[in-house]
């Protein structure tokens, strides 16, 4: 996602009449964070009522909402925030408030969490474009002249690729493609193709939701599918009663991975390409992501956390495989009655049998 700094003005919006001049930024490594030359509760005011504590060794303050207008006009919404700390005197001095925040909404206001609800949500993921294989470009090789020495033309063409459809439950998954306009710099042109998969559900859903149920099960779905860390570059969302679309921005850990300066299909595990139906496919690999959460976060934790030496990674897969058993097959057995006794009691005599071995093996070592 892209770094971003703007000063603004910022207010609750059970006290709109109290507005406070700041700055906001986002980076990848520290989040958001709003510094503010002021403070955004009323403490100042009560300071007779003898309520220091609010500033001194109270609890930590969290705000639910902070809504913001930056110099650019741009409406702003910080939500789930937590007050990092002040800065400065005490009254009558200045103070300042750090806040930070784990969700950013850029273009709408919001005054409430029921509110903030979206229908539809168009991603930009790393790594989705080559994994598809796809692209509109088609280049014409040059052609000489009469005499064979000079090129006469060189035709780089872009046709928009048919739309990729595909449903789960309620949602409707579409990639589709996005060619920007050409862009001259000085002697060179820059042509860019974006793919976006886009979400859309007739119904509305706060944006945790969207992000547990489908942006990172999809995320991940790449991830084992280019071996490969694939993160979100963009999210815009859309409610029902707004029309344009908001930015949504959040705090991703980035890990610096080396990774070859070109990537090809043969590097990936699979692509579009080697799937019958992908329609299917992520269905069944959201259907799979939901029942074995646990699995997968343990498997994928290994991805996000190179640093791991070998005795975590080991822990790791052994401890997967064990919810998996314990997860698919119920009470530890995916047998009849009769079938598990069965193979209970052989088992049993096996283990019995092995037990003698063993000590009769250990007699002859240690005497």
């Amino acid at each position: 996602m892209d770094t971003f700094e703007f000063l603004g003005i910022w207010w609750l919006p059970s006290s709109p009449d109290r507005r406070i001049g700041g700055v906001l930024s986002f980076t990848e490594d520290k989040g958001l964070q709003l510094r503010l030359s002021g403070v955004l509760d009323d403490y100042l005011e009560k300071w007779e009522d003898g309520e220091i504590t609010k500033l001194f060794g109270g609890r930590q303050k969290n705000y639910d909402i902070i809504n913001g207008i930056t110099v650019e006009q741009k409406k702003i919404t910080l939500i789930d925030s937590k007050h990092l700390g002040y800065q400065g005197g005490v009254p009558p001095g200045l103070t300042a408030e750090t806040v930070y925040s784990r969700f950013c909404f850029i273009g709408n206001h919001f005054n409430t969490i029921d509110e903030i609800k979206f229908n539809k949500l168009n991603l930009k993921y790393t790594d989705l474009s080559e994994w598809l294989s796809t692209t509109g470009y088609t280049i014409k090789l040059p052609t000489k002249n009469k005499s064979g020495k000079f090129f006469e033309n060189y035709e780089i063409r872009y046709n928009y690729p048919q739309n990729i459809i595909s449903k789960f439950k309620d949602i409707v998954f579409t990639i589709k493609f996005d060619f920007s306009a050409p862009v001259f710099i000085q002697r060179k042109i820059i042509l860019q193709e974006n793919t976006i998969l886009e979400l859309e559900s007739a119904n509305s859903y706060s944006i945790e939701y969207w992000l547990k149920e489908f942006v990172y099960p999809i995320r991940n779905y790449l991830n084992l599918a280019t071996s490969f860390l694939s993160f979100i570059d963009k999210i815009n969302a859309y409610c029902e009663n707004f029309k344009n679309s908001i930015e949504v921005y959040y705090s991703q850990k980035k890990i610096d991975i080396e990774r070859p300066s070109q990537i090809f299909p043969d590097n990936y595990l699979f692509t579009l390409e080697d799937l019958p139906n992908f329609g299917r496919t992520i269905s069944k690999w959201l259907v799979f992501y939901k029942k074995y959460t646990s699995v997968c976060n343990l498997y994928f934790n290994i991805i996000y956390s190179p640093e791991l030496d070998v005795k975590n990674i080991f822990l790791n897969l052994i401890q997967a495989i064990e919810i998996y058993h314990r997860t698919k097959y119920v009470n530890h057995k995916n047998w009849s009655d009769v079938e598990f006794k069965r193979r209970k009691r052989r088992n049993s005599e096996w283990f019995h049998w092995e037990k003698e071995i063993v000590v009769e093996t250990s007699y002859e070592i240690f005497e």
